[in-house]
């Protein structure tokens, strides 16, 4: 295979490419590729091999060319160089990298990946500092990275997006882990699907045309500290329709302006509703199940703040309590739950700490609504 790979950076212009370990020892052998590198064939990267790209390093993958990898992948720049993947392909969802089980370890960091696509394959993956762009007319399910099994923790990432495919789509992962990533026109920014004990913590999603966050056959998820700007659909949505339900998700500490809906659970889902902000949605909370079939979708919502919102809460075939609630709209049906005027310290700037002074019984400003940490 190294044989191989030799041939083919033969087709490679602009590239410096050093061997790197001990020649009779395959587990130590590390091909550094440096420099400005036009990728004009596929390349297959084995498993007693391991692939580098140098700090500063830009790789252009000409149309239809795939880097996969069965060995170890380590693409980690700087924040001051910075690595770039480009896809000159002018049709549309250019997949450029792909690894597989026998690629132990997928680390991508403080890199730029334009207009191209990234899928692993059971492969502990760790992406840091990686930003996705895109101009392309994606298909609907095209993922800007799809992950199917392995270990994933994403974090710090931002997927600058164009509102055609998708962003992060999980499959099958134990606790995967996404952490202050930022989402822009992003449908379902981030999917999970037949996942379990995972976190989405700390990521801002602007703007999303479909879902922001979508859960499907879930089980154990935290979903804490994210903030939601003009979702266009729903801003979080628990179980699918054809995906499964999921359970014991628990929502708390997170912030919804200007989405149609902020929370939906469905399909006999349930979730834990905690310190929840809700401004100017369509829908605050929506708990449905559609189908006649003797099930329900079931959610606890606990202080939380609902303001300029048409409907505050709904459900349909299903159990929502609300408990220790401010509403300015109407007084809905709970535990502890006023009416009242809310007054915000700076929405301009998107500083939705309350400042007014009405609360219910026991609360105040630090336990109601979302807390910006």
């Amino acid at each position: 295979m190294r044989y191989n790979l030799f041939l083919l950076l033969i087709s490679i212009l602009s590239i410096s490419c050093a061997q790197i370990g001990d020649p009779e020892d395959p587990e130590e052998i590390e091909y550094m590729f440096d420099g400005d590198i036009l990728i004009s064939e596929n390349i297959y990267v084995s498993e007693d091999d391991v692939l580098s790209i140098a700090p500063g390093s830009t790789i252009r993958f000409a149309p239809g060319t795939l880097l996969t990898a069965y060995g170890n992948v380590s693409i980690v720049g700087t924040a001051d160089f910075p690595i770039t993947l480009i896809s000159e392909d002018d049709t549309e969802d250019h997949l450029i990298l792909e690894s597989w089980e026998s690629s132990e370890t997928f680390d991508l960091k403080h890199t730029n990946v334009i207009n191209g696509l990234v899928k692993t394959h059971g492969s502990v993956c760790h992406f840091r500092n990686v930003n996705f762009s895109n101009d392309k007319d994606l298909e609907w399910n095209s993922a800007a990275a799809r992950f199917w099994g392995g270990e994933v923790l994403l974090e710090d990432c931002t997927i600058d997006w164009n509102r055609k495919g998708e962003g992060f789509l999980v499959h099958g992962i134990y606790q995967p882990i996404i952490r202050n990533c930022t989402f822009k026109k992003v449908n379902d920014a981030v999917e999970l699907i037949d996942c379990q004990d995972g976190v989405v913590r700390g990521c801002t999603f602007l703007s999303n045309s479909d879902d922001a966050i979508d859960l499907n056959d879930c089980d154990n998820i935290l979903l804490t500290n994210n903030e939601f700007f003009g979702t266009q659909n729903r801003a979080m949505e628990i179980g699918g329709d054809v995906g499964g339900n999921s359970t014991n998700i628990k929502i708390i500490n997170n912030l919804f302006v200007d989405c149609k809906i902020a929370i939906n659970v469905k399909d006999n889902s349930d979730a834990i509703v905690e310190n929840a902000t809700i401004v100017g949605t369509e829908t605050g909370l929506e708990i449905i199940h559609e189908e006649d079939d003797g099930l329900s979708s079931y959610t606890e919502a606990y202080n939380s703040v609902i303001v300029d919102t048409r409907w505050p809460a709904y459900s349909n075939n299903s159990t929502l309590t609300l408990t220790n609630f401010m509403c300015n709209d109407e007084l809905l049906t709970g535990t502890n739950i006023i009416q009242t005027e809310i007054e915000f310290a700076d929405t301009a700037s998107n500083d939705y700490r309350i400042i007014s002074t009405n609360f219910p019984t026991g609360f105040d400003e630090t336990t109601m609504g979302y807390q910006k940490n």
